[in-house]
């Protein structure tokens, strides 16, 4: 499964991170949200449905603020229906791991930016609460653990929090054990933080094609692990820059499931691998260990990861 957030720019980096995630010949691929800059139907053709990888079995794309800045144009009335895709949410499933995309953009407002005033907005439509009750977690028995899609994070050392949607998810988070996002453009990790005693890891993923950014430090405790803070160079070796702030790699995510044993790799727009970690589901939950640590800060793994 190939995966990559805020990927529909256009960009150079954008190509080179669908052309990696294709030379992987993924079953699945999921955008996590974003064709640039308003998600029109011109754009999406441009920049997504003409362009980014499909998988051999299926390719889903999630909802977000940029959609929704033309309203859904291009996401409802062309997206879903050109991917087959019955709709902005799904959940897919093995014998032993529950995979669920949410849509954590239908509320963002048509007006850019507005969103990051009025974040209390971004939640989950209720259709979509009264289906991940109602039936995906409907049996109190199924213990398989989750990993949560999703556009807007629930929290962020750096930016903006959307903690309704959190709120919403209260319910089931213990039978989360990672939550891919987006929005954010880096790739950063969380160990288990949260809200009201219940936490959660979590990754950002929102370094798909937009330019990157670095030299942000964090504003608040939340647990944050890692971050990819490296320059990008050209192909004469000079380090990348815009508007005099230096910018950093695109990136993407490949899941590989191996009935209870999940292995994720985090690779940049060069197939460079900078972080593999593995997930085992086991009698107690979920595990995971560290495989490969390149690149990023810090230099080595936290003790709780």
């Amino acid at each position: 499964m190939g995966i990559a957030g805020d990927w529909g720019t256009g960009t150079p980096t954008a190509y080179r991170v669908g052309s990696q995630i294709a030379s992987h010949s993924p079953d699945i691929t999921i955008h996590l949200g974003d064709v640039y800059y308003s998600g029109t139907a011109q754009e999406f053709h441009d920049y997504f449905l003409d362009a980014w990888p499909r998988g051999t079995l299926q390719t889903f794309a999630l909802n977000a603020n940029h959609e929704m800045y033309s309203g859904g144009e291009g996401y409802f009335a062309c997206a879903l229906a050109t991917l087959d895709q019955q709709a902005s949410y799904f959940c897919l499933e093995n014998d032993h791991w529950r995979i669920l995309g949410l849509d954590t953009g239908y509320y963002a407002r048509s007006v850019p930016f507005l969103e990051l005033l009025m974040k209390g907005w971004i939640r989950l439509h209720s259709t979509i609460r009264t289906w991940l009750a109602e039936v995906v977690f409907a049996d109190a028995k199924d213990r398989r653990p989750v990993i949560v899609l999703t556009h807007h994070q629930w929290f962020s050392a750096f930016d903006t929090e959307y903690r309704q949607v959190g709120s919403n998810l209260r319910p089931y988070l213990d039978r989360v054990a990672l939550w891919l996002w987006a929005h954010e453009h880096r790739f950063a990790g969380y160990g288990p933080f949260g809200f009201n005693g219940i936490k959660v890891r979590a990754r950002c993923l929102g370094h798909g094609g937009m330019p990157i950014e670095l030299g942000k430090r964090p504003e608040r405790d939340r647990n944050l692990l890692f971050v990819d803070q490296r320059q990008a160079s050209d192909p004469n070796g000079q380090p990348l820059e815009l508007m005099g702030k230096p910018i950093g790699y695109s990136g993407y995510a490949i899941l590989k499931f191996t009935g209870p044993t999940l292995c994720i790799e985090y690779r940049d727009e060069n197939r460079t691998l900078l972080l593999e970690e593995c997930w085992t589901c086991g009698p107690d939950g979920p595990r995971v260990r560290i495989l490969t640590w390149n690149g990023l800060t810090p230099a080595t793994p936290p003790p709780e990861f």
